[in-house]
């Protein structure tokens, strides 16, 4: 098939292609759709470098899980899906990972999700109200201490690398980063506290 049929073909078709063995039909469904899930993806994360990495991971879970979308379903809401969850599972683990206990509740989450290939494709049960959550925790935040949360959290710098960045002194980078988690810790804390017993 020509790329000018492949680019008139509903995505249902693409989907059974590619399912088929057709590398081309893969290519329009991204072409198609990068675009859209980039966007969706840098709206949560807020980092264009990392948006782009997550919208790869996005795609590259579109195509292991695949087998399993309906063609009675819109495939954009089903994939947009699983973009907005691969972002929020990256933001959920970096305020996680800031937190002690929060962490032990992660590594329980983790350890369940392993035996579930579609467990970061599926909303857990405690995903939409987290996602809401954490939209309005870190848009709440000062302008400078989400930048320093994201830049420390996220992409991992070192304190001489955000101080540089942001034009301070390390130890100013140190009070925005204590004020964030803070205010992420007490905004977030349903979240952070260890899993009950029925959910471990």
């Amino acid at each position: 098939m020509s790329t000018a049929n492949l680019s008139a073909s509903p995505d249902q078709d693409l989907v059974a292609r590619f399912l088929d063995g057709d590398e081309a039909a893969y290519a329009e469904l991204d072409r198609r759709y990068r675009g859209t899930v980039f966007r969706k993806i840098l709206g949560i994360v807020r980092h264009r470098e990392r948006a782009e990495d997550l919208t790869q991971e996005t795609f590259r879970k579109m195509a292991q899980h695949l087998d399993g979308y309906s063609a009675a379903r819109e495939f954009e809401p089903w994939l947009t899906t699983i973009a907005k969850n691969t972002a929020r599972d990256y933001v959920q683990r970096a305020v996680f990972r800031s937190n002690a206990r929060g962490a032990r509740s992660l590594e329980r989450v983790e350890n369940r999700a392993a035996d579930d290939p579609y467990a970061s494709d599926t909303p857990r049960p405690d995903t939409a109200e987290f996602a809401q959550a954490l939209d309005v925790a870190l848009s709440q935040l000062r302008p400078h201490h989400r930048r320093a949360f994201i830049l420390r959290e996220m992409e991992g710098r070192d304190y001489d690398d955000i101080a540089d960045l942001m034009g301070v002194s390390a130890g100013t980078v140190g009070s925005y980063l204590t004020r964030a988690r803070q205010n992420l810790k007490r905004k977030l804390q349903p979240f952070l506290d260890p899993l009950p017993k029925d959910r471990q």
